[in-house]
């Protein structure tokens, strides 16, 4: 994905709740839309996506959850 990949932020964090676009996303995530929707997989975790990376609480819960997600 590159060293300088989207992530969601409290600055972006509203934005990105409601719509990424798909073409701003680093191949690697493109390539596992494309494979969930293959495979008709409703939703797909990416931690930097659905973490707000700049919210140590957030992190810590989410991150926390991961493994049942």
């Amino acid at each position: 994905g590159g060293i300088d990949f989207i992530k969601t932020t409290t600055m972006n964090q509203e934005r990105n709740s409601h719509r990424i676009s798909f073409s701003t996303l680093p191949q690697t995530f493109q390539d596992a839309v494309i494979i969930c929707r293959r495979f008709k997989i409703q939703y797909l975790w990416i931690d930097a996506l659905c973490v707000v990376r700049d919210d140590k609480e957030d992190m810590a819960r989410e991150l926390g959850r991961m493994c049942t997600i």
